[in-house]
């Protein structure tokens, strides 16, 4: 990685406070927000087995544990610039692949939904979980929906990430097909639409608005 001469590079979190991170975001305090992904990407089945034709149904003879899959906030108590301390704020998610800060917690991507998880009570950790929406074709675990991100429009946008679905908003009722789109939604009105682009994984934007 090459940068500026005036700037460094330097590792900020690592192993063993974190296992496997799918994704992250910052908030306002400084804190570093990580979706871990232990269990990827075998998800609940058991250890040791293969996806029967990608499908993410358990072959004969299989079992299922609880997800294992969570969001994690992590904090530099010292000021030395290393994340130091860690605290799960949503534990038994099921393949999360992506977040974005939202309120008092995150919108989390976890097929075939997508989940509003919030702190209520202030104590660091998700106390209260509302389904979105729903309908986003689980399929092969590294083509799920995944890339939330806020636009200029402070709607978050979705990566399709090639699996599609019919998405239904639990607010309001109404579907969209999103086969060969992304999707952008609106979690304060429950609206939906789909949007052009069918992003594999990671969607993102500049200050002018283009999308990558």
């Amino acid at each position: 990685i090459e940068v500026h001469p005036e700037f460094n590079l330097s590792l900020v979190a690592s192993e063993p406070l974190i296992n496997k991170v799918m994704a992250i975001d910052w908030d306002e305090k400084g804190r570093l927000w990580v979706a871990e992904t232990p269990e990827y990407p075998n998800g609940r089945r058991a250890p040791n087995t293969t996806v029967w034709k990608d499908t993410g149904s358990l072959r004969p003879g299989q079992t299922q544990r609880e997800p294992e899959d969570r969001i994690s906030i992590l904090t530099d108590t010292n000021g030395d610039g290393v994340m130091d301390k860690k605290q799960v704020f949503a534990d038994k998610l099921e393949l999360v692949t992506s977040f974005v800060l939202y309120r008092n917690g995150v919108i989390a991507a976890s097929a075939p939904d997508i989940w509003l998880l919030e702190d209520t009570d202030g104590d660091g950790r998700a106390d209260q979980r509302d389904t979105l929406y729903t309908g986003f074709v689980e399929g092969n675990q590294q083509h799920r929906a995944n890339g939330l991100v806020v636009g200029l429009d402070q709607w978050v946008y979705i990566a399709n990430g090639d699996s599609g679905g019919t998405i239904e908003s639990k607010i309001t009722g109404k579907t969209v097909n999103i086969s060969g789109r992304d999707l952008r939604v609106n979690p304060r009105t429950g609206d939906l639409e789909a949007v052009t682009g069918q992003t594999q994984f990671g969607r993102n934007r500049d200050d002018w608005g283009n999308w990558f």
